[in-house]
């Protein structure tokens, strides 16, 4: 019977994945860390251009988006 470790098929003649778990906990924050600053620079520079110009729409075209956009309406609720 083989299995993963058999260095007939390949394997390293181990019985367990090589690595380590602090390998994989030092991915895990770099992960982690890369996640947290994408999110900041990302609410970073949606303030700044909501000071700038702006990233809402009235309350008047928030009504009828589609057609103040694109000048037709994807469904009819009236």
């Amino acid at each position: 019977m083989h299995h993963r470790g058999d260095r007939g098929l390949g394997g390293l003649g181990q019985d367990e994945i090589p690595g380590s778990w602090t390998l994989l906990v030092g991915e895990l924050i770099a992960v982690s860390v890369t996640c947290i600053y994408a999110f900041i620079i990302t609410w970073v520079l949606a303030k700044v251009m909501d000071l700038i110009m702006g990233i809402r729409v009235t309350d008047e075209v928030e009504e009828d988006l589609d057609f103040s956009i694109h000048g037709e309406t994807a469904y009819d609720y009236r």
